[in-house]
């Protein structure tokens, strides 16, 4: 493992205080011996860390990330506590949750919402499409970083998201992230998940302003596979 990917394996992995360390295995599929950047993990010569957006929202975001998507470069999921500081990161562990995230769930000064789709059977009468808060709380969504596969495992195997109201989202527009082919046209990347909440929240400033970084990085991503720099 090089010291590149260890330091990745801390800065995605273990984010914030309340978090163990986890190292899991290194990304070894194709692209795995380009140089790349350490926290964008673009590489070098399209690297978008120089442009990160630094927004304030008054939500918070908990990525829950598969232990398989720590070290995949066209993961997007970690656009997010590069941009918002009151993002939080926890790797997903079958039957070991992070006590952390535990913790954060026992919190009352919030209203924490798992964002997933509304087309499974079993938690209908869970279901939401408004982001509904009283003034004294704090919106908390949580997001299953994964594929959509890898999600709706995660989904259904954690006990401790099984009380927690589903907010569905039923965007306009199709899926531009290209970097990978999910089963359904209809189930987005965790960036294009987080730009429609947070338009669905009320804070549609800072949803146009993540979704053009998050856009910038799928073309930086793209332009770094082709062995090309970014074009305007």
């Amino acid at each position: 493992m090089t010291d590149s990917q260890n330091r990745l394996a801390h800065h995605h992995a273990s984010p914030n205080k309340n978090q163990s360390e986890y190292v899991p295995r290194p990304f070894l599929a194709r692209g795995s011996k380009v140089k790349r950047c350490d926290d964008c993990m673009l590489p070098h010569w399209v690297c978008i860390c120089s442009q990160v957006p630094k927004l304030q929202s008054d939500s918070e975001f908990w990525l829950i990330t598969h232990y398989k998507e720590v070290y995949k470069p066209t993961n997007s999921g970690r656009l997010l506590p590069m941009c918002f500081d009151n993002a939080k990161t926890y790797v997903w562990h079958r039957t070991e949750p992070e006590e952390g995230l535990l913790e954060q769930l026992k919190r009352t000064d919030i209203q924490p919402y798992i964002v997933f789709p509304d087309d499974q059977d079993g938690y209908q009468n869970r279901v939401t499409y408004k982001v509904e808060v009283e003034e004294t709380k704090t919106p908390v969504f949580i997001l299953l970083d994964a594929t959509w596969r890898q999600a709706r495992r995660m989904f259904r195997l954690s006990e401790y998201l099984q009380d927690l109201p589903v907010l569905s989202l039923k965007p306009e527009q199709v899926s531009e992230f290209l970097l990978r082919k999910e089963t359904s046209d209809e189930h987005l990347c965790t960036a294009e998940v987080a730009v429609n909440v947070l338009a669905l929240a009320g804070e549609q400033k800072n949803s146009e302003q993540f979704g053009k970084f998050y856009d910038l990085f799928n073309r930086s991503y793209k332009a770094g596979k082709m062995n090309t720099v970014l074009k305007d």
